[in-house]
């Protein structure tokens, strides 16, 4: 983004991003957007619009997000998108590509009521054992992670979500944690024992990050002879960037462009 900019999901309808002001509540990303559209293909006017910036004000974070204890990641969906409304800001979505699970974020001015807590925290499983816990009442900060044969399955970060990164990192790709013990409570940006997460999310629908296409194209064989095209096509077909709703299409092309050049430079 350029300085002086602003982006906003299109697609981001009432089942991802709600709120619980009249005007956005049911309405997603549509309660900020211009409300004209065409008469006859009801495409709406969405190309350009103007802008007005202002700070929400909702110091107060949470972030849950986990695989269903159950499996079933779809009806975890429902039911995290039916609390949406308690939020002045909240959003919903996918997670994962080989196990999905299911992501929640909101936002107020002040931390969330213990018992609307305690119902989000049933739904990931994080109300009973194995679960680490960590509370802090009098700044409204505390955290929950489910363990499952040694690895993470479910996080809630109440107050303080700046672990959020590397523990959805070790969520993803079922890291054993099995020898961290407490230290997966560590409030910090920095994971404990010099974890690298996998950097910025290039495909946001599969999951896919930088570190891992740079990583599978430098894997190729011979990659100094494949071709781009191949390159690429290698990449869709190992790791699914960009078969979904390919917005990322052009970062994806470019990044293996750009990887081939400095391995044959190097």
């Amino acid at each position: 983004m350029r300085s002086g900019q602003a982006f906003v999901p299109m697609h981001w309808g009432s089942n991802f991003l709600s709120g619980s002001g009249a005007r956005n509540q049911g309405a997603g990303i549509n309660a900020l957007t211009n409300a004209a559209f065409d008469p006859d293909s009801k495409q709406p006017e969405l190309k350009h619009a103007a802008v007005r910036i202002e700070r929400a004000g909702l110091s107060w974070q949470l972030v849950a997000f986990g695989f269903a204890p159950d499996g079933k990641t779809l009806t975890l969906l429902e039911q995290l998108r039916a609390r949406m409304s308690a939020f002045p800001f909240a959003s919903c979505t996918l997670i994962g590509r080989k196990f999905p699970g299911a992501l929640f974020h909101a936002a107020s001015e002040q931390p969330l009521a213990s018992e609307l807590l305690g119902g989000l925290d049933a739904l990931f499983g994080l109300d009973g054992e194995p679960v680490l816990r960590y509370d802090d009442t009098r700044r409204g900060i505390s955290r929950r992670i489910r363990i499952d044969d040694g690895r993470v399955s479910a996080v809630r970060l109440a107050g303080d979500t700046q672990a959020a990164v590397w523990l959805k990192d070790w969520l993803i790709r079922g890291d054993s944690v099995a020898v961290l013990g407490r230290l997966l409570l560590a409030p910090t940006v920095a994971a404990p024992t010099g974890f690298v997460t996998c950097g910025k999310i290039v495909c946001n629908c599969w999951n896919v990050s930088q570190s891992e296409i740079s990583e599978f194209v430098d894997a190729l064989p011979d990659v100094e002879r494949v071709g781009n095209s191949a390159a690429f096509d290698a990449v869709q077909v190992a790791l699914k960037c960009g078969t979904q709703c390919g917005s990322c299409l052009p970062e994806v092309r470019r990044m293996v462009s750009e990887r081939k050049r400095t391995r044959l430079a190097a």
